[in-house]
């Protein structure tokens, strides 16, 4: 099905609302290309999207059939360790795949309710500065997007020219001499890098947006405590605050709806990924390649520790700066609005992985302290 990514706006002077078009059409590409969204394959929608998760998973076992070969004793402990961290990080591509393309539609949802914010006149009626929120925002994930993009392409080079020079084969490819082998597996891992920087892209974009449109929303409630904000109005909108109020709860609920999978795999494959990854450094201290994994691996758990981290603390905000506003000097009708947006701001949203643990910094400092005494544990028996 074809989606409506709106026209280009005609303003040659360069704005938000151009810079975040340009985005949606490289995403919403992505989206198509990864769910096979085409009208040759439009008579079996599902089938379709299962093509590029089938590849990922054929990749994850391709791996876990070399791990017999892999972990036999003449292998050194690096190989032994490397494929290890390998097939942990197969087990996470499948489950992130998988999650995008069966939400592809989701996701194209959210990006363009994103779109919709700059456009929507009660932000504007308020005097929030909603363009300066949107375009720091569209910079900051920018520089993001280019230095993560930088950050898979080095390692992921540094990753096979170190296998290729120390001789280690992570994936199981048959009927081939040992020359293509080494080829395959370069066109493989740079396969999973790209599916790894698809997913973490995505999630940076609805990271940064949400967290914007929180604080957007947090300075339009920071307008009730000001006297002639309530003076000045004829009636304060406390309907529509209290509709934006839910809109953002629902839109936070579907975005946990699509990354509930990818936050429960990154959790699981992340904790074995950073403790091998820390067992090479305490073998290998001198190997820059290390380093870089380590780097790449904590990174990129660390983005969606803090995501859920800002996310909980912004909604966290929401009660208390509600509770601070001249809610005394409202009518009667509006006094029980805002207490209604209190009672849905008790419990701050959080982001849970398997439902039960919320990803959030402090997740991000057991699962380190756990590597690394897991690491000395692993490092004492060698």
């Amino acid at each position: 099905m074809a989606v409506n990514i709106g026209n280009v706006p005609k303003n040659p002077e360069k704005s938000f609302k151009v810079d975040f078009f340009h985005l949606k059409v490289k995403i919403f590409l992505i989206l198509k290309i990864i769910s096979c969204d085409f009208h040759t394959l439009q008579g079996y929608p599902f089938k379709s999207k299962l093509i590029f998760p089938t590849i990922a998973l054929m990749i994850f076992i391709s791996c876990g059939l070399n791990l017999p070969s892999a972990l036999a004793d003449d292998k050194t402990a690096a190989g032994k360790a490397t494929c290890l961290i390998i097939f942990a990080a197969g087990f996470q591509i499948v489950f992130k795949v998988l999650a995008i393309c069966l939400y592809a539609k989701d996701i194209r949802c959210l990006i363009c309710w994103f779109g919709e914010v700059e456009e929507n006149a009660f932000w504007t009626s308020l005097g929030v500065p909603l363009d300066r929120h949107l375009r720091t925002t569209l910079h900051y994930l920018k520089l993001t997007i280019k230095f993560v993009a930088l950050t898979f392409f080095v390692t992921g080079n540094l990753m096979a020219f170190k296998f290729f020079w120390t001789d280690i084969l992570i994936f199981y490819v048959p009927l081939l001499s040992r020359g293509y082998k080494f080829l395959c597996q370069y066109f493989i891992l740079f396969a999973m890098a790209v599916f790894v920087f698809i997913s973490e892209t995505l999630l940076l974009i609805l990271g940064f947006f949400f967290v914007a449109i929180i604080n957007i929303f947090l300075d339009a409630i920071k307008k009730l405590d000001e006297i002639k904000f309530i003076e000045s109005s004829k009636k304060v909108p406390m309907r529509t605050y209290h509709k934006k109020h839910v809109e953002i709860l629902k839109k936070l609920k579907d975005l946990e709806n699509i990354f509930s999978g990818i936050q429960t795999a990154q959790l699981a494959s992340s904790l074995p990924m950073a403790i091998g990854t820390f067992y090479l450094l305490r073998l290998y201290p001198n190997e820059i390649i290390y380093y870089t994994m380590i780097f790449t691996i904590l990174g990129q758990f660390f983005a969606i520790c803090l995501f859920g981290e800002c996310i909980h603390s912004r909604t966290e905000k929401i009660f208390s700066i509600l509770y601070l506003t001249r809610w005394y000097d409202m009518k009667k009708e509006d006094q029980m609005i805002l207490m209604m947006m209190m009672r849905m701001s008790i419990e701050p949203f959080c982001l849970k992985a398997a439902d039960m643990y919320e990803i959030n910094l402090q997740t991000f400092v057991n699962v380190t302290k756990l590597s690394f005494s897991f690491c000395a544990f692993l490092y004492a028996l060698h």
